[in-house]
């Protein structure tokens, strides 16, 4: 049978058989369900799931997260990162058990306030496999960088012929290196 279920999904590689998902009301509507923020934690590869949303809004909380905007890094405990399309930016590096705002240092100069805590759009968030407190995230116009689990961010400085940025990859072998695939609408 068919399942109804609708969610960003994570895969964690500690501890083994974890798995993470983050609920939304459907495929056109990425909404979290009922206004309330939380993730889903399964240990036992999808048998039973348990819900997680300390730190997290609870109270009016209708956000949207795009399919990249929830990633895990390669500790144990796993470290998660979800970024919303409406600007706000969480952590927990205790696999889900606590989350906490990760925004200050955001910067969108297409926004009224370019340094605000809210109102970045993100798009993508990655962990370098080799140095899992490197974050990168990219958002609606730019690319930022995290050297320290999301505590901190800095834009990355790139030479693309737009701002609009479709997708991001870290690059294995080299933290220093990330690809990037630029979009253009006026280009023909």
């Amino acid at each position: 049978g068919g399942s109804n279920a609708h969610g960003t999904p994570v895969k964690a590689p500690n501890p083994p058989g974890a798995g993470y998902v983050l609920p939304l009301t459907s495929d056109e509507f990425r909404c979290t369900p009922d206004g309330r923020f939380r993730v889903y934690r399964t240990t036992d590869g999808g048998t039973s799931w348990e819900g997680l949303e300390a730190g997290l809004p609870q109270d009016n909380a209708w956000l949207t997260v795009l399919r990249d905007g929830f990633a895990a890094d390669t500790l144990d405990p796993a470290g998660l990162y979800v970024g919303t399309r409406t600007g706000d930016v969480f952590a927990s590096p205790d696999a889900g058990e606590t989350w906490q705002p990760i925004n200050q240092g955001l910067h969108s100069q297409y926004i009224p306030d370019p340094k605000a805590e809210v109102g970045h759009c993100v798009h993508h968030i990655a962990s370098h496999r080799s140095r899992p407190e490197m974050l990168f995230m990219q958002k609606h116009w730019d690319v930022m960088r995290s050297d320290d689990a999301g505590h901190s961010w800095h834009q990355v400085r790139v030479n693309l012929t737009t701002l609009f940025v479709l997708a991001t990859g870290v690059h294995a072998p080299d933290a220093a290196t990330i690809d990037a695939l630029p979009f253009n609408a006026h280009r023909e």
